[in-house]
């Protein structure tokens, strides 16, 4: 399923801008695909870094792979180099497919982990020294720009400006994330084996569990098991989810052992459909209050940065006529 995944990012996704060839992981929406990158898609290189060092079978796309992994991740970093702070934007744009470009409404900065992400996975895949200086020289600019006098750091309001203005908002994963990444991509790696432990999307560690999940499941279930190797990905995708699906339509909990509740001799047959229809209606009604009040939001988000836009115009004017 990795695999497939990964393919299809590769010959859908990824571009590479010209006249620079910068890669990058497109944004496929309603059919369509956008010339953009956020920083949150930084994650992708060490993704690909981390598939190629685990997966033992990898096959012929290994090197193409671990390349597509190091290009994302030069691109990444001068996502940093090419602002006058240091900092990378939310979001940088590929118009036409050409080298990136940021805009006024997204040059803000979150203190976001995932470039420091990839650059930890490729620097324990590979082992090149470049990856260690990038980070260290994305935090030499994160802690000259973000650090707070009182204590703390502080995201970005626009990465494009000299002084730039705090946001005064410190995120979690900032701790979570960005420092422990820096932590571990500095530390040996006996630290944290990525051959024994995993990391979740918010840095977590897990200990993987070499025990074969067959050794608690009966006898059945194994049985099964074994005829399903034999299926490709795509029918065994499909047989499952039409398992869930039957059991979901008659009720059918496995494991469970209370007995399923029987209507109530002065309660009509349909007691439970009217109540499931009216819990129904009233999770509509609550989506359709969120839908409104993120409508909402937006607006006041994009009203928020149009104004934004023309403070930072009036600021660069300014800056010229000096």
């Amino acid at each position: 399923m990795y695999l497939k995944s990964v393919r299809g990012i590769m010959n859908k996704l990824l571009k590479k801008s010209t006249p620079g060839g910068q890669a990058y992981v497109a944004e496929f929406k309603r059919g369509s695909i956008f010339n953009k990158m956020d920083h949150l898609a930084c994650f992708t290189g060490g993704m690909l870094a981390l598939g190629t060092h685990l997966i033992k079978d990898y096959g012929p796309d290994r090197a193409d792979h671990l390349k597509a992994a190091e290009e994302l991740a030069e691109t990444c970093y001068k996502m940093y180099t090419q602002q006058p702070t240091g900092i990378a934007p939310e979001i940088v744009e590929f118009r036409g497919g050409t080298d990136m470009s940021s805009s006024p409404r997204s040059a803000y900065y979150l203190l976001r982990p995932e470039a420091v992400e990839t650059f930890m996975y490729l620097w324990r895949v590979t082992k090149k020294q470049k990856y260690r200086d990038w980070a260290w020289d994305v935090f030499i600019h994160i802690d000259k720009w973000c650090k707070v006098d009182g204590g703390g750091y502080s995201g970005l309001r626009n990465v494009g400006f000299v002084p730039p203005q705090k946001d005064d908002l410190q995120q979690s994963f900032w701790f979570a994330e960005t420092l422990k990444y820096l932590y571990i991509i500095f530390s040996d790696d006996d630290l944290l084996d990525f051959d024994k432990w995993v990391m979740n999307t918010e840095a977590h560690p897990l200990k993987i569990r070499k025990r074969d999940p067959a050794d608690v499941w009966d006898k059945k279930d194994v049985k099964q098991r074994e005829k399903d190797k034999a299926l490709s990905i795509d029918e065994r995708l499909r047989k499952y989810q039409e398992q869930f699906e039957r059991r979901a339509n008659r009720g059918d909990n496995r494991g469970a052992t209370q007995p399923q509740p029987q209507p109530q001799p002065d309660q009509p047959k349909n007691a439970k459909d009217e109540g499931t229809t009216e819990w129904l209606r009233e999770q509509e009604r609550l989506i359709r209050e969120s839908r409104e009040r993120h409508a909402q939001w937006q607006r006041e988000q994009d009203a928020k940065y149009e104004a934004e836009d023309a403070e930072t115009q009036r600021l660069k004017r300014l800056q010229q006529q000096r």
